[in-house]
């Protein structure tokens, strides 16, 4: 019963929030480098869309590569 609700369920909703990311979020967040003390400000309906796409790991740059030095300033954003 869990893995139908899951399956039918919950998985559809994150797959509805990561193909509407471009509706959701009409700017890009500001990139935080790491060890700045900065705040991104957004609704939980955009939070929750960045957390889909990175749950099926849609943002540039993957965790199997080489960073290069730009990216080397900032977190993984992919799971």
């Amino acid at each position: 019963m869990q893995r139908a609700q899951f399956m039918t369920t919950i998985l559809s909703n994150i797959c509805d929030l990561a193909l509407n990311v471009d509706t959701l979020c009409s700017r890009p967040p500001a990139l935080l480098r790491i060890g700045m003390n900065r705040w991104v400000t957004m609704s939980q309906r955009q939070a929750a869309s960045l957390l889909a796409c990175a749950f099926f790991s849609l943002f540039p740059y993957r965790s199997d590569r080489e960073p290069n030095d730009g990216q080397k300033n900032f977190q993984d954003p992919n799971f």
